[in-house]
This record gives structure tokens, C-alpha cells and sequence, in this order.
């Protein structure tokens, strides 16, 4: 509750006879927050007795309710950062798991493909030779064109 309180006041000092001065005062009071001032709980008090007392009480409700609240978003947060760091380890497990099984299969696929040349099917050779290698170099390329589009989505 935001609070305001102008007073204006004007008094006349000299006698009728002389011009007559006038004087404006003007007093100005703010507060900020759930509970008004001293002097305006007072004022709330001259109403009703408990008026002061139910308007503090509502203020600390209002403060353990808002606590409540932001402690339950800080728990959303802390979770969801939570599954965001397990998926991402996901993500970077099978990525590496993928790559070192890639890895693994075109060297076996190269050693056959050699192991075919020296036992004289040199065709049959060469294609176990190159055949795994185009696969890789077109996976690369699809990653990085992949990646591009993705990067200029997000701009």
C-alpha cells in the first residue's frame, strides 16, 4: 500500500490594514509496503480497536505466503536444472558411445577391405575400404550442415 498525505495550509499574519502575506505549507509523507505508518495506524485504530492488528497480521501472511512461493520456484528451478544436467550427460554418453563405435566398426570394415586386397580381391577390397570412409565424411558433412541451419534457426 502506497501512501500519500498532503496537508495544505494558509494563515493570514498581518494586521488588515498592511497587504495581506500568505504562507503555503505543504507537509508530504510517503511510505511503502504492506503497513502504513504510526500516525495512519493510529488514525485506522481510532476506527476499530483490532483494525491495526488485523492489517499486521494480513502483511505477515502475505510475507510467509510470497516466501512460500519463491522457495517452491527456487525447488522448480534446482529440478529442472537437475534434469537438464542428467540429459546432457545422456546426450554426451551416447554421442561419445556412437563415435567410438563408428570408430571401432570402420576400422574393422579398412582391415577386412586390406585383408581382401592381400588375398587378391582387390575390387571387393577396395570397395570395403571405401564405401565405410564416404559414410563418414557424408555423416560429417550432414553434422555440419545440420548444425549451420540449427545456429541460423535460433538468430
Amino acid at each position: 500500500m502506497n501512501e500519500i498525505d498532503a496537508v495544505d495550509e494558509f494563515t493570514e499574519e498581518q494586521p488588515s490594514s498592511l497587504p495581506i502575506n500568505s504562507r503555503k505549507i505543504r507537509k508530504v509523507s510517503m511510505s511503502s509496503g504492506p503497513i502504513p505508518s504510526p500516525q495512519r495506524l493510529a488514525e485506522y485504530k481510532a476506527i476499530s480497536s483490532d483494525l491495526p492488528e488485523r492489517i499486521i497480521a494480513m502483511a505477515e501472511k502475505e510475507q510467509a505466503h510470497r516466501h512460500m512461493r519463491d522457495n517452491g520456484l527456487l525447488d522448480l528451478e534446482r529440478e529442472n536444472f537437475t534434469t537438464m544436467n542428467k540429459d546432457m550427460k545422456y546426450s554426451f554418453t551416447l554421442a561419445t558411445g556412437g563415435m567410438v563405435f563408428a570408430f571401432i566398426i570402420t576400422c574393422v570394415v579398412v582391415f577386412l577391405g586390406y585383408r581382401l586386397i592381400v588375398a587378391g580381391h582387390d575390387t571387393a577390397g577396395l570397395v570395403a575400404i571405401i564405401a565405410p570412409l564416404i559414410g563418414l565424411i557424408a555423416v560429417f558433412f550432414h553434422g555440419k550442415t545440420t548444425k549451420k541451419s540449427s545456429d541460423t534457426d535460433s538468430k
